[in-house]
């Protein structure tokens, strides 16, 4: 009877913990940005997040090649974009658009342009779900993407890239 009671109770207790285990793996989180959001919310021509960098290539030519540490970079001065990749295989973005640094108010990110009032920016990211960085109050984070307003009171260039949380702890 005693056995039976214990078989009971850890299966019981199994099961809790397989469902915790379950739940709290599917649970979405609402502070996460995902790479669809980010890309409707983005406008530079037809460039994307994770697209692969043939993809870029074949539609804007191959740039002037940037040298970058865990990575390298693509320069469309005609556009007024450059195009980061990452060059870590442990990134989840490897070998795909990465990071986007904009300075033509041609291309925007949350309708947010050089040439815009950075304090009204900030506002409207902080209006989308972001929140300012430890580190600095001209960067917002929303999961694992990082966007920089630079210039003040004017935004006189525009960073967005994808901060890989597994590897947080790598230095380049």
């Amino acid at each position: 009877m005693i056995q039976r009671k214990q078989a009971i109770m850890f299966s019981l207790l199994g099961l809790v913990i397989v469902s915790a285990v379950v739940v709290l793996y599917w649970l979405p989180d609402k502070n996460r940005l995902s790479l669809d959001d980010l890309n409707h919310n983005l406008d530079v021509a037809d460039i994307k997040f994770g697209m692969l960098e043939e993809e870029v290539i074949e539609l804007w030519g191959a740039g002037q090649y940037l040298h970058g540490f865990g990575g390298h970079g693509r320069d469309y001065k005609e556009q007024g974009v450059q195009i980061s990749f990452p060059g870590d295989a442990d990134n989840d973005l490897y070998g795909r658009v990465g990071g986007l640094e904009l300075v033509s108010a041609d291309h925007s990110v949350y309708a947010i342009r050089v040439g815009d009032e950075q304090e009204a920016a900030a506002k409207q990211l902080l209006s989308y779900g972001f929140v300012e960085s430890d580190f600095s109050e001209d960067i917002f984070v929303q999961g694992e993407f990082m966007i920089a307003l630079h210039g003040s009171p004017v935004i006189e260039f525009i960073q967005v890239w994808f901060d890989d949380k597994d590897l947080k702890d790598r230095n380049y």
